[in-house]
C-alpha cells in the first residue's frame, strides 16, 4: 500500500485533476462563446458603417439638390419648378429611409453577448456556492472528463456548458444545480 494512498492524497490529486479538466474544457466554452458573440458585433458594426456612409452620401445630395431646387424655384417655367422640387423629393425620402436604418440599427442593441454573460452569471454563482460550503475529497471518486468535439453554433456550445454542468453536479454528490433561467 502506497503512503499516499494511506492519508487520501490520490482522491484529492484525482479530484484537481478533474477539476482542472472540467475547468479548461469551461474556459474553452466561454471562451468560443465570446469569439461568437464577436462575430455577430462585428456583422452589426459592419451594417452600422454602410447605413453611416449611406446617410452621409445622401445628405451631401439632398443638400446639392434642394439648393438647386430652391435656385429653381425662382425661374418663370412651373415645369422647372415641379421637376426640381420632384426630384429633390425623391432624395428626401432617400436620405430618410437611409436615417431611420442607421438609427433603428443604433437603437437596438445587440444580444450576441447574452449568451454569454448568462454562463458568466451562473457560473460565477455556482463558484460562489460551490467554494463557499466546500466539499469532503474523501467522497467517491470519479471518471475523468472525455474530449468531445468541439461545438459549432452557439446552441451545440451552450448545450455542451450544461452537460458540463450536470457532470460537476454529479461529481458534487448529486447536487442540483440552480435551474436554468
Amino acid at each position: 500500500m502506497r503512503l499516499s494512498s494511506l492519508f487520501g492524497l490520490n482522491a484529492r490529486i484525482r479530484r484537481l485533476r478533474i477539476a482542472a479538466a472540467e475547468g479548461a474544457l469551461a474556459v474553452e466554452d466561454r471562451v468560443q462563446l465570446l469569439r461568437m458573440a464577436w462575430e455577430d458585433e462585428k456583422q452589426r458594426l459592419k451594417l452600422m458603417l454602410l447605413l453611416a456612409l449611406a446617410v452621409l452620401g445622401l445628405t451631401t445630395v439632398t443638400v446639392a439638390l434642394l439648393s438647386v431646387a430652391v435656385v429653381v424655384n425662382y425661374w418663370d417655367t412651373p415645369y422647372r419648378i415641379t421637376a426640381a422640387w420632384s426630384v429633390a423629393g425623391v432624395w428626401i425620402a432617400l436620405w430618410l429611409a437611409a436615417a431611420i436604418g442607421l438609427l433603428l440599427t443604433l437603437r437596438n442593441a445587440s444580444n450576441g453577448f447574452l449568451p454569454a454573460r448568462q454562463e458568466f452569471e451562473r457560473d460565477w454563482a455556482w463558484a460562489q456556492e460551490r467554494f463557499g460550503l466546500g466539499k469532503d475529497p474523501a467522497d467517491d471518486e470519479e471518471e475523468a472528463p472525455r474530449r468531445v468535439r468541439r461545438p459549432v453554433t452557439r446552441e451545440e456550445l451552450l448545450a455542451r456548458m450544461e452537460l458540463q454542468r450536470l457532470r460537476i453536479a454529479t461529481m458534487q454528490g448529486g447536487r442540483e444545480t440552480p435551474a436554468r433561467q
